[in-house]
């Protein structure tokens, strides 16, 4: 890590002249949106897209270079006292542990954003197939029956089932990214391993898991992996356990969660309630970092202000965001489980899945929010039909936690 860039930011935020609020999020779950709107706060004079998204070795270290860069280049352009930045990255991104740590150190707010997982992963799945080498997806969809990997696109996006994806995506989701392969990424990984994974290999403990790769315990385990990087290559068959969807970024997303302490300024958001009520949860949000709201917040043509996708500029990831004026109504449907792949609905489900993960943070969401704003989400209607049609999902955990409360 650039200990010159990251010393130099937190000295900044020691001396009073920077501040940053950090939107962290699974895939697909309306982060950007989010980030934009909370740019466009007039207290905010930044904002920055995805600076984890590097794939190189020393890649925490560009992470705060980066960084630093756009703090100077805002003091240039504002000469305001504080400079306050919106940082928007996704969960898995950022290892867990150390560096995450580091991270929410020189953070004043942290925002969780959540979404309904069924919603999440079929925006994931469509999003991915773009990213299929041309190659790759032809002859894939050529033995699947189809004349061209544009075609089988085509199909499976409208039958709305993507189970035919189950093979490609099998080894997509594992090794899209070239992070799950760097030890910076896959020590922290291992060592945060959660229970259930070990149970998928026939082992009740992280100690029995150990034993059979000849330690007497897992911490000796993680101690001689740590000192010798190499030896990571024994713990493969729960290393692909640990990656196989962690490009989801629901296990991310709950890791660091688990590591913030009470002293730290945090907010949980769920998406589509923030997308249901745009105005009144922009401002739920930005009272609790102690930001001002403004118009322009939940309307962009109000704004002078220009976005910014940073790294992702070539990546057609934002295109709605950056097309919209303002903050998009939940609109989308969801699919069954059963439309996905299984690895995909093992990951959606069991005391680690998405669905659990998501219902501990739906929660927290619901505890900030205005009862009777929850209460006009539920009722709310989009294009014509109620949040009980377009997610049932949502609509039933978010029912039944109202209920809770009375």
């Amino acid at each position: 890590m650039s200990e010159t860039a990251y010393s130099q930011l937190s000295e900044s935020i020691a001396n009073g002249n920077l501040e940053i609020y950090h939107v962290i999020a699974p895939p697909r779950n309306s982060s950007t949106a989010v980030e934009r709107a909370l740019s466009n706060s007039p207290d905010i004079h930044a904002q920055i897209n995805d600076p984890w998204c590097i794939y190189d070795t020393d890649r925490e270290a560009q992470t705060y270079d980066y960084i630093l860069r756009r703090f100077q280049d805002a003091q240039t352009q504002t000469r305001t006292n504080p400079i306050r930045i919106v940082i928007k990255d996704i969960a898995d991104y950022i290892p867990p542990g150390d560096a995450w740590q580091r991270m929410t150190s020189i953070v004043r707010h942290t925002i969780f954003l959540i979404r309904e997982p069924l919603l999440a992963t079929e925006s994931l799945m469509r999003i991915m197939a773009k990213e299929v080498p041309r190659d790759r997806g032809n002859a894939f969809a050529k033995r699947s029956g189809f004349a061209s990997w544009q075609a089988m696109q085509n199909a499976v996006t409208e039958a709305r089932d993507y189970r035919p994806y189950e093979e490609l995506y099998q080894g997509l989701f594992r090794n899209e990214q070239p992070i799950s392969d760097l030890p910076e990424m896959q020590l922290p990984v291992l060592a945060t391993t959660p229970l259930s994974m070990f149970g998928q290999l026939g082992f009740a403990t992280a100690d029995k898991y150990a034993s059979s790769k000849c330690y007497a315990t897992w911490h000796d385990l993680i101690r001689d992996v740590t000192d010798y990087p190499d030896k990571l290559a024994g713990c493969q068959d729960l290393l692909d356990i640990n990656f196989a969807c962690r490009i989801t970024g629901w296990t991310a997303l709950s890791q660091h969660y688990a590591a913030m302490q009470p002293s730290d300024n945090f907010t949980v958001v769920d998406a589509t309630m923030f997308r249901a009520a745009p105005e009144v949860m922009s401002q739920v949000v930005l009272r609790r970092a102690d930001l001002k709201f403004a118009s322009s917040v939940v309307n962009w043509s109000h704004s002078s202000k220009t976005f910014t996708s940073d790294y992702d500029g070539d990546i057609p990831y934002y295109d709605k965001v950056i097309q919209s004026i303002g903050i998009a109504p939940p609109t989308e449907t969801t699919v069954p489980t059963d439309r996905f792949p299984a690895f995909i609905r093992a990951s959606l489900e069991g005391e680690d899945g998405a669905f659990a993960i998501y219902r501990r943070y739906l929660k927290l969401a619901v505890e900030i929010t205005p009862s009777e704003t929850t209460a006009q989400i539920l009722a709310a209607t989009f294009d014509g039909k109620s949040l009980r049609d377009i997610d049932p999902v949502f609509y039933k955990e978010l029912f039944a936690l109202i209920a809770q409360e009375r």
